[in-house]
């Protein structure tokens, strides 16, 4: 029977070190995800600001 985890299961199988890198990467990640989403945001208000519906 295969039973799904949830991250912090995962997190908690992982030795410290392991654990402690995967969650640098998904905050690096998370914190690109959001400076790609700002830098969305300001394009299309420029483009809406041209009269564009977007």
């Amino acid at each position: 029977m295969v039973v799904a985890l949830g991250l912090k299961d995962v997190l908690r199988e992982l030795p410290s070190r392991e654990a402690s890198r995967f969650r640098a990467q998904v905050m690096n990640l998370a914190k690109e995800t959001k400076r790609e989403r700002n830098t969305l945001s300001k394009e299309v208000t420029k483009i809406s600001n041209y009269g564009i519906s977007v």
